[in-house]
C-alpha cells in the first residue's frame, strides 16, 4: 500500500515516528530532553532519551570494547603458544645434538 493512502486511512497525514536532534557542544542534555518532551507531548510523543540510552549506541559501544579486549588478548595467547612450541623444539634439538655441541665447544 502506498504511503499517502496508508496515512489517509489512519488519519496520520504529516505524521512521523521518530525525531532526531543534534546538540551543540556544551548543550544541557536534560534541559533539551525536557523541552522535547513538552513539545512532542500534544502529538503523542512518549519520552525523549539521549544517545547513551539508545540500544544501537549501547550495542556499538559494547562491540568496540569487545574488539579492544580481543586485540590485546589474542596476540598474547598466540605469542605464548609460539614461545612454548619454540622452547620445546629447541630443547629437543639441543638434546639430540648434545654430543656435537660438546665436541665443538671442546675444539674451540
Amino acid at each position: 500500500m502506498g504511503r499517502k493512502a496508508l496515512a489517509a486511512a489512519f488519519d496520520m497525514e504529516g505524521g512521523f515516528n521518530d525525531v532526531v536532534a543534534s546538540l551543540a557542544p556544551g548543550a544541557n542534555l536534560p534541559a533539551v530532553l525536557a523541552t522535547l518532551d513538552a513539545l512532542l507531548e500534544p502529538y503523542g510523543g512518549l519520552v525523549a532519551y539521549g544517545r547513551a540510552d539508545q540500544p544501537s549506541h549501547r550495542f556499538l559501544t559494547d562491540e568496540i570494547a569487545q574488539q579492544q579486549v580481543m586485540a590485546t588478548t589474542i596476540p598474547a595467547i598466540f605469542l605464548a603458544v609460539a614461545i612454548f612450541l619454540l622452547h620445546g623444539m629447541l630443547d629437543r634439538l639441543i638434546r639430540a645434538q648434545r654430543e656435537q655441541i660438546a665436541a665443538l665447544k671442546a675444539l674451540g
